[in-house]
């Protein structure tokens, strides 16, 4: 159950070893967030629920929700899956002891 839910986040915010350890599980989340989608679902279980749903909805006249997908439809996502390896690639595969070559 998120912190905020239960009210005591103001309390244990003044102890910073509580907050990191609070923050843990956010932080290693948002480490392996593959795209903006991750990352919004991150912040939906980190924040307030009415934060969230105000800012998610666009914040009143939707300026700042079309301010981020333009800037966001501005970056490229490059995947490292594969990268180093010269070609040509061995994509063969062995099932049951038979070697089945890759089409």
């Amino acid at each position: 159950m998120p912190i905020h839910k239960l009210g005591l986040h103001k309390v244990l915010s003044k102890v910073p070893m509580v907050h990191s350890i609070l923050n843990a599980p956010f932080k290693s989340m948002v480490k392996d967030a593959v795209n903006i989608a991750d990352l919004r679902d991150i912040a939906k279980l980190r924040s307030h629920k009415m934060v969230f749903d105000y800012l998610d909805a666009g914040a009143d006249d939707e300026i700042s929700l079309r301010r981020g997908k333009d800037a966001y439809t501005e970056l490229e996502m490059h995947y490292h899956v594969l990268s180093g390896l010269q070609p040509p690639l061995d994509l063969s595969t062995k099932i049951f002891g038979k070697v089945r070559a890759s089409e």
